[in-house]
């Protein structure tokens, strides 16, 4: 599958076989949102036991009246993701034609784990690792080897070297113990 994935889609030597964000959609949702005519053509939800009704698609219906209809859905996610814009500073984008051009540069969720979890089994590892922890420790040993951090960050796709530098923290708060212990077990496995 990997094979046919490079050979799908041009991939040359030297250039990452998945992109940094193998998950990413193109919508936030799969479905298009419902516009406020659709909103209010839903109506309101049933009466709650003190006789309280409310419009679906609101703070009422989804937190009140437990409303789990697509309206009250997408308020959710809205309001979701506007707190933590305002959280972390960011600001609302606007969909660009230029992002994601073609729907099949990123491997579907469920393909992903295939893939992932055929790898993990044929290496016979003692220890199910994640995605995660594989990428986590590339970057810790490219870092540990002396790789330039510029590159380290465009390999790991980082906006910008704060990130990656999160990893240099932490090898020089690291002992050597666990660094041993990883490579006591993939010279078991070589």
């Amino acid at each position: 599958m990997v094979q046919d994935h490079v050979e799908n889609h041009g991939i040359g030597s030297g250039q990452l076989i998945f992109p940094v964000r193998p998950f990413a959609k193109r919508e936030a949702s799969g479905k298009p949102r419902l516009s406020q005519d659709e909103l209010e053509a839903l109506g309101v939800t049933d009466p709650l036991p003190n006789g309280r009704r409310y419009s679906h698609g609101t703070m009422g219906a989804y937190i009140t009246a437990k409303c789990r209809c697509r309206g009250c859905k997408q308020w959710s996610a809205d309001y979701a993701r506007d707190r933590k814009r305002a959280r972390t500073g960011r600001v609302a984008r606007e969909w660009s034609p230029q992002w994601r051009r073609d729907p099949t540069e990123y491997l579907g969720t469920d393909m992903w784990r295939r893939i992932w979890n055929a790898a993990v089994q044929d290496a016979r590892l003692p220890f199910v690792y994640t995605p995660y922890q594989v990428r986590h420790t590339h970057a810790s040993w490219l870092i540990d080897k002396g790789v330039d951090l510029e590159r380290v960050r465009f390999r790991l796709g980082h906006g910008d070297l704060t990130t990656t530098t999160r990893y240099v923290k932490i090898l020089d708060e690291e002992d050597s113990t666990a660094a041993d212990a990883i490579a006591t077990i993939l010279g078991d496995v070589a």
